[in-house]
């Protein structure tokens, strides 16, 4: 018995571990269940069908089965096999090419979407994590706070009950703080619930989900966290490689406008099954290979259409300069940013533990009648908005690592 109770205390004991997320675990799972990272792969195999699709069109030529006849002939005769057709464009201004190359190049793009979607869908969770342990840890603190006024507020309240000792007002003042701190907490919890069922929908748990957050260190969830200065070229980038398949996409454009200024070039082969004449189906054997051209031009919508291709080209070859600029100067901001963000975090978790101990004396001075109710509180709020600064300052710093990270993927 005592055998099936440990193994059923180890399974449990397991069971309230899972429940618990920490940035690892937003990692991981935005990598296997986020749904939006979920469409871009989804989207990613639409492009890779439309690339095998093109392909096809360009390398396999269409197959034309046909039977034109008198109603006469068909009444009499039945509906047969008249004409196989198959032709294959020798020649078409590369349009078949070029648009085959653009699909392929779309997979890229796609795939580079995958990438940097998953990318984002982290930093937003991330976000909703800190929001969440932020709101939680200052309801902690309220409840201490509270607990604590409830103290004084019975003492006061059983001193003047007793033998008038102490003013009605006084315990009363300390019941309204009372009410107003339970308000503010219910305003916490909420935001803290809110913030999670943000984070919860990211990683695609249910949203009336029991986790818990595990509380954040940098030692042990970032233990290399010191960044580095890299040197990596942004063209060589995830980011800059997608704006590089942006641009090929708008040269790829303008050569496949471009080709309708071309003649389309075929070569036909076609096979006669059965003739028709005025007394009925004939069976056939002739068949035949034809060379032949087409040839459509359409003055304003082509000549036009290839203008603005070109003005196309040229704004993204502008804009390809400007976002790789960007993405550098990106690099640069976001690594001076960390640096200062180490500094503050680093004094912040200092004045958080000092203002904490200094509660903790704070406590046992008001429930001595050595400081005001006044005194007190205000010692409460410097912890709060000291507590609330730190949760802001780490969560920015993590993002700002995670982003700096990836601007170098």
């Amino acid at each position: 018995m005592s055998y099936r109770f440990l193994f059923f205390s180890l399974v449990f004991s397991t069971s309230i571990l899972a429940q618990e997320i920490s940035i690892n675990t937003i990692f991981q799972r935005v990598t296997t269940h986020n749904p939006t990272v979920k469409v871009k792969e989804l989207e990613y195999q639409i492009q890779k069908s439309e690339e095998t699709q093109t392909f096809k069109n360009l390398y396999l030529p269409p197959v034309v089965v046909s039977n034109e006849n008198r109603l006469d002939s068909i009444r009499d005769e039945g509906l047969k096999l008249n004409t196989l057709e198959a032709r294959v464009d020798v020649f078409n201004g590369l349009k078949d090419y070029n648009t085959f190359k653009k699909t392929s190049n779309n997979v890229y793009l796609s795939e580079q979407e995958i990438f940097l979607t998953t990318l984002s869908e982290q930093e937003r969770g991330i976000n909703d994590y800190f929001l969440a342990l932020n709101y939680e840890n200052q309801v902690k603190i309220f409840n201490s706070a509270i607990d604590t006024l409830n103290k004084q507020y019975y003492r006061l309240k059983r001193m003047f009950e007793e033998n008038q000792l102490s003013p009605k007002s006084e315990y009363l003042k300390i019941l309204s703080d009372i009410e107003d701190l339970k308000s503010l907490k219910a305003q916490y919890q909420a935001a803290a619930l809110n913030s999670k069922e943000s984070l919860f929908k990211i990683l695609n748990y249910p949203l009336n989900s029991n986790f818990t957050l595990k509380e954040f260190s940098i030692g042990e969830d970032f233990p290399d966290f010191q960044p580095t200065l890299k040197n990596t070229p942004p063209e060589k980038t995830t980011l800059g490689k997608r704006e590089q398949l942006i641009l090929k996409n708008s040269e790829y454009d303008l050569k496949i406008a471009k080709s309708e200024f071309f003649p389309t070039v075929y070569v036909k082969a076609i096979k006669d099954f059965y003739e028709d004449s005025e007394d009925g189906y004939y069976p056939s054997h002739d068949g035949r290979v034809e060379l032949g051209f087409s040839y459509s031009f359409n003055w304003g919508s082509t000549v036009d259409k290839v203008n603005q291709k070109k003005f196309e080209m040229k704004k993204a070859g502008i804009n390809y300069t400007e976002n790789i600029k960007e993405i550098e100067l990106r690099m640069r901001t976001k690594y001076r940013e960390i640096q200062s963000l180490i500094e503050q975090s680093s004094a912040q978790e200092k004045r958080v533990a000092i203002l904490k101990e200094n509660l903790k004396i704070d406590n046992l001075r008001f429930e001595s009648d050595l400081i005001t109710t006044f005194d007190y509180l205000n010692s409460l709020n410097q912890l709060v908005s000291s507590q609330e600064n730190l949760y802001k300052t780490q969560r920015d710093l993590v993002l700002s690592k995670i982003e700096y990270d990836n601007l170098f993927k």
